[in-house]
């Protein structure tokens, strides 16, 4: 959860942790230490069309996140779930460790970061261009802003430009990433890692 009560809740496959499954993004209103988000969109990865719903949890102060999420139109896929706090790293990424060359798994999505946080790359198909920014965020250590604009010709996204986050793992030389369109109805979503 962000500052500006926007959420990216990115879960993993049911087979892999290490597997981004797909994302929640909604916007949290709060009372106290209670949150809903009333239309929370779910981008599924394993196969499940992306569905609307309702996001309610409480938040434990550098505790945990916890709470259930109801479907609109799927009452069988409702759950609960439980986080817990990670204090911050004493070192915050910086652009610097992020530049360079990143592919997915399957190389159909190739992205360059150079040093300043210029984004470039192709997504899905040759014609699928893309290029925006990223940028670390103020009070997230390992959490980036990202901005992509999509070139239209083979992209499903046409020619809209997506914002949200990006998550960078040293270790892994891995970065995360979940971004929506203006309305919060499409997103571009990826996993890649620097070779």
């Amino acid at each position: 959860m962000l500052d500006d009560g926007r959420l990216f809740f990115l879960y993993s496959t049911i087979a892999d942790p290490t597997l981004m499954g797909g994302a929640i993004v909604g916007l949290l209103t709060n009372s106290g230490l209670s949150y809903v988000s009333q239309v929370a969109y779910d981008f599924d990865w394993e196969g499940m069309a992306a569905q609307t719903g309702t996001l309610t949890a409480s938040i434990d102060n550098q505790s945990g996140f916890n709470g259930s999420m109801s479907y609109t139109t799927n009452a069988d896929r409702a759950f609960s779930f439980s986080s817990s706090y990670l204090p911050p790293s004493t070192r915050s990424v910086t652009l610097a460790d992020v530049a360079g060359p990143y592919a997915n798994s399957d190389r159909t999505m190739t992205m360059d970061i150079d040093a300043k946080g210029g984004v470039t790359g192709v997504a899905f198909a040759q014609k699928c261009a893309f290029a925006g920014t990223i940028v670390p965020t103020r009070n997230y250590t390992n959490i980036l802003h990202i901005a992509l604009s999509f070139a239209g010709g083979g992209c499903p996204l046409g020619t809209n430009t997506v914002e949200g986050i990006a998550i960078y793992n040293p270790e892994r030389k891995e970065l995360l990433g979940t971004a929506v369109t203006a309305t919060g109805n499409s997103v571009a979503m990826f996993q890649t890692r620097k070779p």
